[in-house]
């Protein structure tokens, strides 16, 4: 019999090579949406610049529309990585910096996730990652602290912030609005947001914010 501790550590090999040939294909499909449009990007090409065969992208990542999926969790990635690494501040700072960061983010590869988002009529219904579950925890522990009223439903406002960021996205990657626009629009909805929720001791300071 093999040994279970062979077993396993051909199972992580298996599971490190299938990572790292995904990686590729996703960093193959990113460079070929910033050479070209994307009505002409093909399967097969990702697959020869990645260096794999074009079954494997299939097997992996699964036809055109899960591959847009899989490049916008990328981007939910980056922030998770991000905000691993930020300062521990405020709850309030916390989550105007995961709306500016993955802002950031969005508009540092713009030329790859516009072509993504206008071609993806499905977009939001097939990710595997979402920027909610860290607005929402924020907003948890801002009411923990005393700085937002405790009888906030936190749920419908991470709903909302994220709605809104949502909204300003689509019309960014359609540009209906620009850059600048964009980071406005999702930066004066999150203070928006959260001024209308804050306790008596914070509400100066974010009302201040609005006001800028």
């Amino acid at each position: 019999m093999t040994p279970p501790d062979h077993r396993s550590n051909v199972v992580g090999l298996r599971e490190r090579n299938k990572r790292a040939r995904t990686e590729r294909i996703l960093q193959a499909a990113s460079e070929l949406l910033r050479e070209r449009d994307v009505h002409t990007v093909t399967l097969e090409q990702i697959a020869e610049r990645a260096e794999v065969a074009p079954g494997t992208v299939f097997n992996l990542i699964g036809p055109r529309e899960q591959l847009f999926a899989a490049l916008i969790d990328q981007a939910h990635d980056q922030l998770s990585h991000a905000l691993a690494k930020a300062p521990d501040d405020d709850p309030l700072t916390r989550i105007r910096r995961i709306v500016t960061t993955l802002v950031n983010i969005f508009l540092a590869d713009s030329r790859v996730y516009r072509q993504v988002l206008r071609q993806w009529p499905e977009s939001g219904t097939m990710l595997r990652s979402s920027p909610y579950p860290p607005i929402r925890q924020a907003l948890s522990d801002g009411q923990a602290a005393g700085l937002l009223l405790s009888e906030v439903d936190t749920d419908r406002v991470a709903a909302a912030i994220l709605a809104g960021c949502v909204g300003a996205l689509h019309q960014w990657s359609a540009s209906i609005i620009s850059n600048r626009a964009f980071r406005e629009r999702c930066s004066y909805g999150t203070d928006l947001a959260l001024a209308a929720i804050v306790t008596d001791q914070v509400r100066s300071a974010a009302l201040a914010r609005l006001a800028t």
